[in-house]
């Protein structure tokens, strides 16, 4: 999986087409592949994965710890981060 930006691919496509304005349909072109970027699925949803851990935290205190702490298990924690936030049922 490669993480891309939807922004640098529709500057890349913007770009390329301005150079052969002398198209007459180009700028149609641009901007149906342009809303086709905005479709491709996110590679890795930052607040999903925020939102995961959060679900997934609880309120403990492990042995030696002074006080309370939020904590996540490390097992589940990599299994969310590598998950990358993105529902892979679709």
């Amino acid at each position: 999986m490669r993480l891309i930006d939807a922004d640098d691919v529709k500057k890349m496509i913007s770009d390329t087409f301005e150079k052969e304005k002398d198209v007459i349909n180009s700028f149609w072109k641009m901007g149906t592949l342009m809303e086709k970027v905005d479709e491709i699925q996110t590679a890795y949803n930052v607040d999903a994965v925020v939102s995961e851990l959060d679900k997934a935290s609880c309120v403990a205190q492990p042995v030696g710890w002074s006080a309370k702490k939020e904590i996540v298990e490390l097992k589940t924690a990599i299994e969310i981060v590598k998950g990358g936030g993105v529902d892979e049922t679709n």
